[in-house]
């Protein structure tokens, strides 16, 4: 990541790319809002520049499972001072009122793509359920400084979701337009010293069963907490009134979501997650399943499950190949 270089071949000589910048701020949240994988996959531009009470957010984004995502991006490298505004605009984000964000995300909705108002709603109902407020930072920039990523790594285990993406910029061989890569780092949440990491989890997750079974929802959420956890390349893990399940090398990135309710036990999927990350899965098994469903008995909660896990569980691995 401190060193990156690009190299374009013609015949049997290759060249190497110079290096490029990004005169301003503004060209990057352009390209984010045309392309948002260009940060992280799966993610939706709801707004460019929110008004947080006086201070500009450069752009407002939601992701599966309903989680809102504050941008904060520099047209040099990303420092300390960028985590401190990513943390800041969370803040202020997290005092909205339910009303304020369903104002806020209508004023952007023209230039929403339809998956994109699609996750809003899914937003907005999990907090009309009562299932709280996820905001997760993402920091970009043209590289990033030591202390920065020093912070990043310190901030594993204490639940603070964070992303960094430090981009590098070439010029193109044709001299038309540059060429971007990427390196990210990400503080892992599930990252918690060794001697905590089982009670923890334990505690968590029996306050999704708790509130499973006020649902009357038990006995389905333990089933599905069983059979992904036969998966050793999936992570169950429990988020808020729910569970999540992880691809177990990235334990905080979304694959799929459930959530008790008096009338079954609402299911998101994410396929082209799981595509991501299991290059070569059973795509037309995923697709067969709707994007979201209210499983409303134990064999419909079985059938979900067990989908999933086996498609994923039959993925090629990279050592095969």
């Amino acid at each position: 990541m401190n060193d990156a270089s690009l190299w374009h071949i013609e015949g049997d000589r290759p060249f190497r790319l110079n290096e490029s910048f990004v005169p301003l701020e503004k060209d990057l949240e352009r390209w984010i809002e045309a392309e948002p994988s260009l940060v992280a996959h799966g993610i939706e531009v709801v707004r460019r520049q929110l008004n947080l009470g006086g201070v500009f957010l450069d752009l407002w984004c939601v992701e599966d499972p309903g989680t809102w995502i504050v941008i904060e991006l520099k047209r040099h490298r990303a420092s300390r001072e960028a985590l401190m505004q990513g943390i800041d605009y969370a803040a202020r984000l997290s005092e909205f009122t339910i009303e304020d964000l369903e104002r806020e995300a209508k004023k952007g909705r023209e230039r929403m793509s339809d998956s994109g108002k699609e996750l809003v709603e899914r937003a907005l109902e999990r907090e009309r359920a009562g299932e709280g407020r996820d905001i997760r930072i993402i920091l970009a920039g043209l590289g990033t400084n030591e202390d920065l990523i020093r912070m990043v790594r310190y901030m594993e285990g204490f639940s603070l979701p964070l992303r960094v993406c430090s981009f590098s910029a070439f010029q193109s061989p044709t001299g038309q337009g540059i060429i971007l890569s990427r390196a990210t780092e990400e503080a892992d949440e599930s990252k918690e010293p060794e001697s905590a990491l089982t009670s923890s989890y334990d505690e968590r997750l029996a306050v999704v069963l708790t509130h499973a079974e006020t649902m009357g929802q038990r006995q389905a959420m333990e089933q599905l907490i069983s059979i992904f956890s036969t998966n050793g390349r999936l992570f169950v893990r429990p988020y808020k009134r729910g569970i999540m399940i992880a691809p177990d090398s990235a334990k905080n990135r979304y694959l799929a979501y459930f959530a008790p309710r008096t009338n079954g036990v609402l299911a998101h999927l994410g396929a082209e997650p799981i595509e991501e990350f299991f290059p070569g899965v059973d795509v037309e098994a995923l697709h067969r399943l709707p994007a979201q469903q209210v499983l409303t008995s134990i064999d419909a909660v079985r059938g979900w499950a067990l989908t999933i896990n086996t498609a994923v569980a039959a993925a090629p691995c990279p050592d095969d190949e």
